[in-house]
Protein backbone atom coordinates (compact mmCIF):
# COMPACT_ATOMS: atom_id res chain seq x y z
CA UNK A 1 0.00 0.00 0.00
CA UNK A 2 1.14 3.38 -0.70
CA UNK A 3 1.23 6.20 2.76
CA UNK A 4 0.99 9.19 -0.31
CA UNK A 5 -2.33 8.33 -1.57
CA UNK A 6 -3.07 4.46 -0.12
CA UNK A 7 -3.04 2.99 -3.05
CA UNK A 8 -3.25 -1.13 -2.68
CA UNK A 9 -2.21 -3.86 -5.22
CA UNK A 10 -1.97 -7.71 -4.29
CA UNK A 11 1.29 -9.43 -3.23
CA UNK A 12 2.84 -11.99 -5.40
CA UNK A 13 2.16 -15.02 -2.97
CA UNK A 14 6.33 -15.48 -3.17
CA UNK A 15 6.33 -12.51 -1.41
CA UNK A 16 4.26 -13.50 1.65
CA UNK A 17 6.12 -16.84 1.96
CA UNK A 18 9.61 -14.39 2.66
CA UNK A 19 7.68 -12.87 5.84
CA UNK A 20 7.43 -9.59 6.77
CA UNK A 21 10.81 -8.51 5.26
CA UNK A 22 9.84 -10.01 1.93
CA UNK A 23 6.36 -8.21 1.75
CA UNK A 24 7.82 -5.00 2.76
CA UNK A 25 11.01 -5.63 0.33
CA UNK A 26 8.01 -6.07 -3.01
CA UNK A 27 6.22 -2.76 -1.43
CA UNK A 28 9.64 -1.05 -1.87
CA UNK A 29 10.24 -2.99 -5.22
CA UNK A 30 6.61 -2.04 -6.90
CA UNK A 31 7.09 1.93 -6.20
CA UNK A 32 10.26 2.86 -5.99
CA UNK A 33 9.12 6.50 -5.76
CA UNK A 34 6.63 6.43 -3.08
CA UNK A 35 6.89 5.01 0.60
CA UNK A 36 5.19 1.69 0.56
CA UNK A 37 4.29 -0.88 3.73
CA UNK A 38 2.48 -3.64 3.31
CA UNK A 39 -1.05 -4.63 5.15
CA UNK A 40 -2.99 -7.40 5.17
CA UNK A 41 -6.74 -8.18 4.87
CA UNK A 42 -8.94 -11.44 3.88
CA UNK A 43 -9.63 -11.92 0.70
CA UNK A 44 -13.55 -11.83 1.33
CA UNK A 45 -12.86 -8.21 3.30
CA UNK A 46 -12.31 -4.73 2.03
CA UNK A 47 -9.71 -2.50 1.74
CA UNK A 48 -10.98 -1.10 4.77
CA UNK A 49 -10.38 -3.57 7.02
CA UNK A 50 -6.76 -4.29 6.23
CA UNK A 51 -4.12 -3.67 9.13
CA UNK A 52 -0.24 -3.31 8.78
CA UNK A 53 2.04 -5.45 10.32
CA UNK A 54 2.76 -3.49 12.87
CA UNK A 55 -1.10 -3.58 13.54
CA UNK A 56 -1.82 -0.16 12.25
CA UNK A 57 -5.00 -0.16 11.15
CA UNK A 58 -5.70 0.97 7.50
CA UNK A 59 -8.12 3.45 7.93
CA UNK A 60 -6.12 5.35 10.46
CA UNK A 61 -3.39 6.42 8.13
CA UNK A 62 -4.09 10.02 7.32
CA UNK A 63 -4.27 9.01 3.17
CA UNK A 64 -6.46 6.30 3.38
CA UNK A 65 -8.64 6.15 0.09
CA UNK A 66 -7.46 9.23 -0.90
CA UNK A 67 -6.81 7.51 -4.51
CA UNK A 68 -10.39 7.19 -4.95
CA UNK A 69 -11.42 10.01 -5.11
CA UNK A 70 -8.00 12.68 -5.61
CA UNK A 71 -5.11 11.86 -8.18
CA UNK A 72 -1.57 12.62 -6.26
CA UNK A 73 1.16 12.55 -9.10
CA UNK A 74 3.73 12.21 -6.92
CA UNK A 75 3.25 9.08 -5.98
Amino acid sequence: MRTCDGGFFPLASSARRGGAEGMADMCRALCPNAEAKPYTYYSSADIEQAVGLDGTPYKALPNALKFRTKFDPTC
